[in-house]
């Protein structure tokens, strides 16, 4: 090879990684703005809204999850609701992500399941939710009550209810105001 050669591969190497850079460079920023628009739509729509308080840090050790939950910027998109929540005046309530996957969100009960298990099934009350809705139901729970349901089913209820007047206060002031 001669020296030329060498220059040649030099230059298509740096034209190739500054092309890459730029790639990498363009997918955050779709992902930046997406999740401006998805906080957006929450803070216009909800009143209160409420998370769980993950442990990113910790999540992110994990070997095979880390990249995920990396790309998924679950971190920032918090932050995201919360300082949007702030300015228009809504709550952003973070609750402890223990049990909200485990516990039922219409008893309280808890019904261990693992990962692959994608449907929640309660032996106590009877309640078939998927998973995940049972998960959000149990969040909101917890965020608007600060406890679990207490077996009747009037927590849910009670939460619900919240959500629909938070929604409705949230439509009233939005018409006040003229947009």
């Amino acid at each position: 090879m001669c020296s030329s050669d060498l220059e040649l591969h030099g230059k298509n190497y740096d034209k190739a990684k500054q092309e890459v850079a730029l790639l990498h460079e363009h997918i955050a920023n779709q992902r930046y703005d997406f999740q401006h628009q998805i906080s957006h739509k929450i803070i216009e729509r909800y009143g209160i809204i409420a998370i769980e308080k993950l442990n990113i840090k910790g999540m992110i050790r994990h070997p095979y999850l880390a990249k995920h939950i990396s790309d998924a910027s679950w971190g920032s998109f918090a932050r995201m609701l919360g300082y949007k929540a702030s300015s228009a005046g809504n709550r952003l309530i973070e609750v402890d992500p223990r049990g909200t996957s485990q516990n039922c969100s219409v008893c309280g009960n808890k019904v261990p399941k693992t990962l692959a298990q994608r449907w929640h099934r309660c032996p106590y009350c009877g309640t078939v939710l998927q998973r995940d809705l049972n998960s959000a139901n149990a969040i909101i729970t917890v965020g608007t009550t600060g406890k679990y349901a207490c077996g009747d089913g009037s927590s849910v209820l009670a939460a619900q209810k919240r959500l629909e007047h938070s929604l409705s206060a949230k439509q009233e002031a939005t018409q006040l105001v003229g947009w």
